[in-house]
């Protein structure tokens, strides 16, 4: 089962935050999940005004039995604040919106941009963060979730087990479909070279095969197959364990035209593989291996 208790999200006046702040109380509402919401005003005046504001929400989840606190600091970068409260809280995941409000919603989506642009806070929090960051989509602000189809790249690095196992716990979760993707990128792939395959999974989750750049074949999959939720580690094979997020990975939470779940190779695991997942890790390698 998923192991979340609590979760950060940062909120301002972007809709990208309102779809995290949303997605945070959906998690309350079904798995009794603590909400710890943050605010970060430039100053006492709009600290003030944002608790004003925000004050009919908490008495909203009040009659609704959830779990929610809010924070207001003043005075800080709204990153490193993110970081520090992350950590202070013992917070097992940040949901946060991939553009804050300073990244004017309109212009991008004038310009179809939602899936290239992420705001300088998303990226740092994204970079440094020792726990699991959901970058929400802007479309979940209002209504149901309605998560239905949720794709999770795989590339057979130790990380892999554990990458499974959170897809069969999202699925239970969200009653979702769930696609497990592993892209051939020439030499870089720990696999020998195969045809795309498409085969059943565990627990009902498709895995499939594909050839060709990884970002690139990651979102046309995810184009193609109208994916809600992508779930990527932080670092695969090729990444430099020293640095805070790998180079797919970075051009993945920029590309998706969708929500983005990173899973940190470091810090608090969200989800704790069984034997099961480390079995069926070893039998998708062999069925790969077959069809050579």
């Amino acid at each position: 089962m998923l192991e979340v208790k609590s979760v950060l999200v940062p909120v301002d006046s972007s809709s990208g935050s309102e779809a995290a702040l949303h997605f945070g109380r959906r998690l309350a509402e079904k798995r009794n999940v603590s909400v710890r919401v943050l605010h970060v005003a430039q100053s006492k005046a709009a600290a003030k005004r944002f608790e004003e504001d925000f004050s009919p929400r908490l008495s909203e989840v009040a009659d609704a039995g959830i779990d929610l606190e809010v924070t207001v600091v003043t005075r800080k970068r709204p990153a490193e604040a993110i970081i520090e409260q992350s950590q202070a809280l013992g917070v097992d995941a940040i949901l946060m919106g991939k553009h804050g409000s300073r990244t004017t919603d309109r212009l991008l989506t004038y310009l179809g941009a939602y899936g290239q642009v992420i705001g300088t806070t998303a990226e740092y929090v994204v970079r440094t963060a020792d726990r699991p960051v959901l970058l929400t989509s802007p479309r979940f602000v209002h209504g149901p979730l309605d998560i239905r189809r949720i794709l999770v790249a795989i590339d057979f690095s130790r990380h892999t087990p554990a990458a499974i196992r959170l897809g069969r716990d999202l699925r239970g979760f969200f009653g979702a479909e769930v696609e497990l993707l592993h892209v051939r990128n020439g030499s870089a792939s720990p696999v020998p070279p195969v045809p795309e395959l498409e085969t059943p999974g565990v627990d009902d989750c498709r895995f499939v095969v594909r050839r060709g750049q990884v970002d690139r074949a990651v979102v046309e999959r995810v184009q193609e197959r109208g994916i809600d939720l992508l779930v990527i580690n932080s670092h695969g094979h090729t990444s430099d364990p020293r640095s805070r997020l790998g180079e797919v990975a970075d051009k993945l939470i920029r590309s998706a035209p969708c929500s983005v779940l990173t899973v940190k190779s470091f810090g608090r695991p969200l989800a704790v593989p069984d034997n099961e997942d480390h079995e069926f890790t070893a039998r998708l390698l062999g069925e790969i291996t077959a069809a050579t």
